[in-house]
């Protein structure tokens, strides 16, 4: 899917040190279309998502609410500092990392800018540590549609900034 590659990530992880699950992708642009911020490749990733996401994030408030699993409005509510829905917890010009702490799953983005010549690296990482089997169902309910999602946005933030030549 447009050069997104797969990228291994070693746990524990800085973001959340007790993390048991985690997956990466990246994509890399010409360095004269890169992003000035990891902040702003953030915003362009979560722009990109695909408009079904918001369909799945609504189904995904119905099913899980009687669980506990908090939803974007709640997140919103607490936390204007945000890339997508995702409270920022740590930034820098070349990572931020956004997520939230929940009942059954702690979660962690972190988009990572690279240097590399002429080109320049972006790199989405999800960091999780599953707590109970909630959590665990959750996430292997909702990966397929994670991976396809992040893929997407990915190769759609990747085609629009080559298209900016």
């Amino acid at each position: 899917m447009g050069h997104v590659i797969d990228i291994e990530v070693e746990l524990p992880h800085s973001s959340l040190e007790n993390a048991d699950w985690a997956d990466a992708y990246q994509v890399s642009v010409e360095q004269e279309f890169g992003f000035g911020s990891a902040r702003e490749a953030g915003e362009a990733i979560f722009q990109a998502f695909p408009k079904v996401t918001n369909y799945l994030l609504v189904l995904r408030g119905i099913i899980m609410a009687p669980f506990g699993l908090k939803g974007p409005k709640h997140i919103e509510s607490i936390n204007t500092d945000s890339i997508g829905f995702f409270p920022v917890m740590r930034e820098s010009e070349k990572s931020v990392t956004a997520g939230f702490d929940d009942m059954h799953l702690d979660f962690r983005i972190v988009v990572d800018l690279g240097d590399h010549a002429n080109l320049q690296s972006i790199k989405l990482a999800t960091i999780i540590k599953r707590h109970n089997w909630i959590g665990w169902a959750y996430l292997a309910t909702i990966l397929p549609f994670h991976r396809w999602i992040i893929r997407s946005a990915l190769a759609r933030v990747k085609s629009q900034r080559e298209n900016m030549k």
